[in-house]
């Protein structure tokens, strides 16, 4: 396999786990998601705005190194009716960033010997810690976040 297969691959990958990022399932379901706070919606409507450029970004990459992405996989809810309860889809969608952001870290080294590969996932993983933080400031009874303080 060459560097550039490769590095293909790599980024294949990576596009697959951000097709299917949380944040963009939740909005999807978001008029269902009970306690679902202004500010919360923005977050996750900016997430998954990025998200989709996130995409775009990884798909032009994969054509400039000469190959094809992958078809893009379904998106589908949860079967679990408590998916819905912001309790439990709120903690989720942290645990799933969490992992996204540790899926570009790994890929941060594989690509090192392509700058523009290496170059645009560590932009994209920097840009996944901030959504994170974000997330984790809204999480519902997030201990640094003041009592009484508004949610709209």
């Amino acid at each position: 396999m060459t560097e550039n297969e490769y590095a293909i691959a790599v980024v294949r990958e990576l596009l697959s786990y951000e097709q299917r990022n949380g944040a963009v399932r939740l909005q999807e379901a978001s008029v269902f998601v009970s306690s679902l706070s202004t500010r919360m919606q923005r977050a996750i409507s900016t997430i998954a705005s990025a998200s989709a450029g996130f995409c775009e970004s990884l798909t032009t990459l994969i054509r400039n190194l000469g190959g094809e992405p992958a078809p893009p996989c379904g998106r589908m809810l949860r079967d679990d009716p408590n998916y819905l309860e912001l309790s439990v889809a709120w903690p989720r969608l942290i645990e799933q960033h969490e992992k996204l952001l540790g899926y570009y870290h790994a890929s941060i080294e594989k690509l090192s010997e392509i700058p523009e590969a290496s170059s645009l996932v560590s932009r994209i993983a920097d840009e996944h810690q901030r959504e994170l933080a974000v997330l984790r400031s809204l999480q519902p009874n997030n201990p640094t976040q003041p009592v009484g303080s508004p949610n709209g």
